[in-house]
C-alpha cells in the first residue's frame, strides 16, 4: 500500500475540525489541532505535505503561524492553504505575503478544497523550477488587484506567454509587462470589465468604438486610444458568432 501524504489541519472551530477530518481521513494521513502553538510544536516531527490553516485562532493567529513555518528550515516546501471567513482583499494579500500558497474563504465547497489539495500535492512533488501557468497564486492575485485599480484606463491585454502586456490609455499609452497567463486573467475578469475576443486578447468593452469585418471575413475591434488614436485588435475565429453576446452594445459591421 502506498504511503499516504500528510495534511496538518489547524482550526479552533470543533465543527470545522471534525468535518475536515471526516472528509480527508480516508485518503490522507492527518494531524489536527485547535491551537496554533501546539501545531507548531508537532509540525517538525509530523512533516506534513500541506497545512490547512485557519486565520482567526485564539492566541497566535494564522498569519503568524504561517510566518514561523516559512522561517523554519526543518520544514521546507510545505504548501499552506488558508481557510478563513475573512473575505477582504487586503486580508487575502496579507496571507500571501506571509507565505501562504492559497486562500479559500469559508464557507467553502468541498470539491474545490479537494481539487486544490491535489494540485498542491502534485506541485510539491514535481520539479520546483517548472512554471505552472494554470495555478492561481498570491502573485497573480496582486496582479489582478493592480489591474483592477486602473481598469478604466486599460484598453486591452495581450498574451505573450508566460507574460501578458497590459495596454492602458491616458495622456499617453502605457504598457505593463506582467507574469500571468491570459487564461488566468480571463477566469478572473470575464464579466468584470474585460472580455475575451481572441485566444491572446482581452479588451475593455468601454473602449470599443466599433467591430469591423475585414476583406478576408475576419473581424477587428477598434478601441479608443490616447489623444483620439485608434487601436485595432483581432477577433479570434471562435469568437465571431459570439460577438454580439460578448459586446451587446457594440456595432458589428
Amino acid at each position: 500500500m502506498p504511503k499516504k501524504q500528510k495534511i496538518l489541519i489547524v482550526d479552533d472551530d470543533p465543527t470545522i475540525l471534525k468535518f475536515l477530518t471526516e472528509v480527508l481521513d480516508r485518503d490522507y494521513d492527518l494531524s489536527a489541532f485547535s491551537s496554533g502553538e501546539k501545531a507548531l510544536e508537532s509540525i517538525v516531527d509530523f512533516q506534513p505535505d500541506i497545512v490547512l490553516l485557519d486565520i482567526m485562532l485564539k492566541g497566535m493567529d494564522g498569519y503568524e503561524i504561517c510566518r514561523r513555518i516559512r522561517e523554519n528550515p526543518e520544514i521546507p516546501d510545505i504548501k499552506i492553504i488558508f481557510l478563513s471567513a475573512k473575505i477582504n482583499l487586503n486580508e487575502k494579500l496579507k496571507g500571501y505575503k506571509v507565505g501562504g500558497d492559497d486562500y479559500i474563504t469559508k464557507p467553502f465547497e468541498v470539491d474545490v478544497l479537494l481539487a486544490k489539495i491535489k494540485v498542491f500535492l502534485k506541485m510539491r512533488h514535481e520539479d520546483r523550477g517548472r512554471l505552472l501557468d494554470d495555478i492561481f497564486d498570491g502573485k497573480q492575485l496582486e496582479i489582478f488587484y493592480k489591474i483592477q485599480r486602473k481598469i478604466n484606463d486599460v484598453a486591452y491585454i495581450k498574451s505573450d506567454s508566460p507574460y501578458c502586456y497590459v495596454i492602458s490609455t491616458g495622456t499617453k499609452n502605457h504598457q505593463d509587462r506582467l507574469r500571468v497567463t491570459i487564461q488566468a486573467l480571463d477566469n478572473y475578469f470575464n464579466g468584470k470589465n474585460l472580455v475575451r475576443v481572441h485566444r491572446s486578447y482581452l479588451v475593455n468593452p468601454k473602449k470599443i468604438i466599433s467591430v469591423n469585418r475585414q476583406k478576408n471575413n475576419e473581424f477587428k475591434i477598434i478601441l479608443a486610444g490616447s489623444k483620439d488614436n485608434r487601436i485595432s485588435i483581432p477577433v479570434g475565429r471562435s469568437y465571431h458568432s459570439k460577438l454580439n453576446n460578448l459586446i451587446p452594445s457594440s456595432n458589428v459591421n
